[in-house]
């Protein structure tokens, strides 16, 4: 190839490998950048992220109080929400299933009242019910209640093992939630529990039983 055809070629082809040079150069300067500005970059992200999960912790934390805030009177006389169990004791030697008795106090409408059951040191809560629709003990309480628990697998299972019975008070989406478990698992026969209790949830009291 003559310096004429090569000089032909070029000048067909000049877009084309001007087009290219032009690529290159903006990936290069584009790496570059990145490389300069990198790490204030990844400060900004941070601080981003950082803001964003300060932001929910907050949300969450005012949530709460306002959900765990002490119940007042017409009069504005603030009044304790306050549910015990009064049929057993800590540390109690039980059968399944045990049937509860208690006291409640000024637990409004809205707040569901629950007995839920767990093994001790292990995450699977057990909502429990002798409801014919699987519901709670009550919505809101004030005066006496009455439930059951049934603690362990089987009567024959679970022997000198030791459970907590826990009494707990959630809103509406925590006891549809807990209802929904127990019409299911009674239809299919399994009882996988939670890892933990529904949002919200506030544990009134908790009580270690041991099984016999």
């Amino acid at each position: 190839m003559n310096v004429a055809n090569v000089f032909r070629w070029f000048w067909k082809n000049v877009q084309d490998i001007a087009a290219f040079i032009a690529i290159i150069a903006f990936f290069t300067g584009l790496i570059l950048w990145a490389i300069a500005n990198f790490g204030d970059l990844g400060d900004c992200l941070n601080i981003l992220l950082r803001e964003q999960e300060i932001s929910a912790n907050e949300h969450s934390a005012r949530a709460e109080a306002q959900r765990s805030a002490p119940v007042q009177s017409e009069k504005g006389d603030v009044l304790e929400e306050k549910a015990v169990i009064t049929s057993h004791r800590e540390k109690q030697k039980v059968t399944t299933p045990e049937y509860l008795e208690g006291e409640c106090r000024n637990i409004p409408e809205g707040t569901y009242l629950w007995v839920v059951v767990r093994p001790k040191f292990i995450q699977e809560y057990q909502p429990q019910s002798n409801q014919q629709d699987h519901g709670p003990i009550s919505n809101g309480c004030d005066g006496v209640w009455e439930g059951i628990a049934y603690i362990g697998a089987s009567p024959q299972t679970d022997i000198n093992g030791r459970f907590e019975i826990l009494l707990v008070g959630v809103d509406i989406q925590g006891n549809t939630i807990m209802q929904n478990y127990l019409i299911e698992a009674h239809q299919t026969n399994r009882w996988h529990g939670f890892r933990q209790l529904p949002e919200f949830a506030r544990i009134y009291q908790k009580m270690t039983v041991i099984r016999q």
